[in-house]
């Protein structure tokens, strides 16, 4: 079965489109299943680029989960840089007084009255760190803002949908799971060295493994999936305007600007200049 037929992908699919957040859902050991969408926002990729930003977002985000592990309910919580996010347990059978099998995670959320003091936030933590912040502020339009009923009512919903996920037995095999990390680590990787010989290497599997799982989960080769993630990915900042073409080029792992054109062009029957102009008209 193809990856995005399976039916946690479509659940996942129809809770973003309902809430516009990013929907992730991982087993008990916080090992990610799959995310909707696959990539993640351009707020958190770019935040993930600098070392000390992303060793707080694991500590963030690992202390968050232990603290929903230990109150077995819903936990909503601002995050190191200011944004909202839930997270809510799977339970056995979808009872409550077993054990917790899984989560489902919504975010990254901007809370419509807390903006300020989220803008507030990431300019300090950059500041402290010497970073440009410039381009977070930029990309944090790009997020859901959610008025406080909102993200309550959202807080209410989760648990219906994970009660749904294990009274249906949704969670996915090992095969899907490989698969997904598979190209996750594709989507969120791109400006880093991404090729055939290093995925293989990456999760210890022969080359023939590595594209006879892809292809089955998704139709696709790695080579193929590698330059789909990263021609949707420069789409996604050309679209928003405020990186220049060469550094979008090297942002997705494409140092040469002429062969990243071509590839660009050849992908979507545009150069990226032409593109850039499509949405000035």
């Amino acid at each position: 079965m193809n990856l995005m037929a399976h039916p946690l992908y479509q659940t996942a699919k129809h809770m973003h489109n309902l809430t516009k957040c990013q929907i992730s859902i991982s087993d008990f050991n916080n090992s990610t299943f799959l995310c909707y969408p696959l990539r993640s926002t351009l707020f958190c990729w770019t935040l993930r680029e600098t070392e000390n930003l992303r060793e707080r977002c694991k500590k963030c985000d690992k202390n968050a989960y232990q603290i929903c592990t230990n109150k077995k309910d819903v936990y909503s919580y601002n995050c190191h840089i200011g944004l909202t996010e839930i997270i809510c347990p799977i339970f056995e059978g979808g009872n409550p007084d077993n054990n917790i099998i899984g989560y489902i995670t919504l975010g990254q959320i901007v809370q419509s009255d807390k903006k300020e003091k989220c803008i507030e936030t990431i300019s300090k933590t950059c500041n402290e760190l010497g970073l440009e912040s410039t381009e977070l502020l930029e990309h944090l339009n790009s997020l859901p803002h959610l008025q406080e009923k909102e993200i309550a009512a959202l807080e209410n919903y989760a648990p219906i949908i994970a009660e749904y996920i294990a009274t249906h037995n949704l969670l996915p095999k090992e095969f899907f799971n490989l698969a997904y990390k598979i190209r996750k680590y594709i989507a969120d990787n791109l400006s880093s060295e991404l090729n055939v010989p290093h995925l293989c290497k990456v999760f210890n599997i022969s080359k023939t493994t590595l594209n006879n799982t892809l292809n089955e989960a998704f139709d696709m080769s790695a080579t193929k999936i590698i330059a789909y993630e990263r021609i949707t990915t420069a789409k996604r900042l050309i679209k928003q305007g405020y990186l220049n073409i060469n550094a979008i080029s090297e942002r997705v792992g494409i140092y040469d600007p002429n062969y990243f054109s071509k590839l660009f062009k050849s992908a979507t029957g545009m150069t990226p200049s032409e593109y850039k102009k499509s949405f000035k008209i």
